[in-house]
């Protein structure tokens, strides 16, 4: 559950106002596959319940990296 005082943890990269007429939040997972302990998921959950809209979460996949299997893109 997102916190205020996790606001810390925010960084803004660009300056660019939520689109209103977007349908969703866009998660861009690249790490860190997990429900618990995930404060970037945590915030964007957030900003789904403030703006009303849903969470499409997304993670880029590559399949030719040492060790790449099924198992590591589980989620």
């Amino acid at each position: 559950m997102f916190q205020k005082e996790n606001l810390v943890r925010v960084r803004e990269i660009k300056q660019n106002p939520i689109l209103e007429e977007k349908p969703y939040i866009l998660y861009w997972m690249s790490m860190a596959r997990r429900l618990v302990w995930n404060h970037s998921l945590d915030y964007s959950i957030h900003l789904s319940q403030k703006y009303k809209k849903e969470l499409l979460i997304y993670e880029p996949l590559k399949m030719n990296y040492p060790w790449s299997s099924p198992r590591l893109h589980k989620f």
